[in-house]
C-alpha cells in the first residue's frame, strides 16, 4: 500500500473545493486504534466469546493485546512498530454535495 506525505490542510481543501467531501474524523492512529478495539472487545463480551467473532475482529483483538503486553514479553520490534505508527492519522471524510456518494467526473 503506498503511503504520501501530503500536507493535511491542502488535502481538506482539495477534497472540499474539489469532491464535495467534508471532514468528519482526523485522529491519531493511536487513539483510532483504541476506540476500535474498545468497540470489538465490547462485541465480543456480548457474543460471549471472541472465537464468535468474524476473522479479522479476532485478529484485531489479538494484536492489541499483544501490543498491551509487548513490554511483559520483551518484544522489541512490536514496541517500536507500535511506536511509529503514533506517526500516523486517521482521516475521514463525508460526501456532503448534492452528487451524494457518487464521484465527480471531469470531462477533459
Amino acid at each position: 500500500m503506498p503511503e504520501f506525505l501530503v500536507p493535511f490542510e491542502a488535502l481538506a481543501t482539495l477534497a472540499a473545493e474539489e469532491f464535495e467531501l467534508e471532514l468528519e474524523e482526523n485522529i491519531n492512529f493511536h487513539e483510532f486504534y483504541e476506540k476500535k478495539y474498545e468497540r470489538v472487545r465490547e462485541e465480543a463480551q456480548r457474543l460471549g466469546s471472541v472465537e464468535a467473532l468474524p476473522g479479522y475482529k479476532r485478529y484485531m483483538l489479538n494484536e492489541f493485546e499483544r501490543k498491551v503486553r509487548a513490554d511483559e514479553l520483551d518484544e522489541a520490534s512490536l514496541r517500536e512498530q507500535w511506536e511509529i505508527s503514533g506517526l500516523y492519522t486517521v482521516f475521514r471524510f463525508r460526501k456532503v454535495g448534492p452528487e451524494g456518494c457518487k464521484q465527480k467526473i471531469r470531462k477533459r
